[in-house]
């Protein structure tokens, strides 16, 4: 075997060439980094890899990799209020509260559609604004529960609710009951006496 024998599987093997960072993608990262979920990112930048996406944004554009200040973790927050995470989400979406993300690390864990994705992507949320939605949630009811407590059909306080514009849109994607202020279920039972 000769060294061209040796060096020929070299030569055929393309070169890896890596595309600098322009200003514009520079400015999209800095502006979307902690705002969206990794997905997204790597989304927004097809032709690059998650290390190379978080490489860039930690290593050279020095963007924190941390729990932001003022933040809490979304999972601390479930254990602080006592509702699992997936239910906190589920609050957290009602109230319109806006979740955070933040990203622990460049190592890749999954390979899913071609892509590598992150292996750590977590989520934070402030605790004011945690607190505030569970209370919020807290203060409300769900249809079925207003009907328990006024002692008729929820299908027939679901009608009324409708025909008094109460009750909003199913929601497909979270599938959160509609949650109604007690107070405005009792005006709506009070406007209609029982046998009308």
């Amino acid at each position: 075997m000769s060294a061209r024998d040796v060096a020929a599987p070299a030569r055929r093997r393309p070169a890896v060439t890596r595309r600098h960072w322009t200003v514009q993608e520079d400015l999209c990262l800095q502006r979307a980094w902690g705002e969206v979920s990794p997905e997204v990112l790597m989304q927004r930048f097809p032709d690059r890899t998650w290390q190379a996406i978080w490489q860039h944004a930690v290593g050279t554009l020095g963007l924190p990799r941390g729990v932001p200040q003022g933040y809490e973790t979304l999972r601390s927050a479930a254990r602080r209020t006592g509702y699992a995470v997936r239910q906190l989400r589920k609050i957290l979406a009602f109230a319109g509260v806006r979740v955070r993300h933040w990203y622990g690390g460049g190592r890749t864990s999954m390979h899913v559609g071609g892509r590598d994705l992150p292996r750590n992507p977590w989520c934070a949320v402030d605790p004011i604004e945690a607190n505030e939605a569970v209370a919020r949630w807290c203060r409300l009811e769900t249809v079925a529960t207003a009907a328990r407590r006024h002692g008729c059909s929820s299908d027939t306080l679901r009608r009324m609710l409708r025909a008094a514009g109460l009750l909003p849109p199913a929601d497909p994607i979270h599938r959160i009951p509609a949650r109604l202020d007690p107070a405005q279920v009792d005006a709506v039972l009070a406007a209609h006496p029982r046998g009308a």
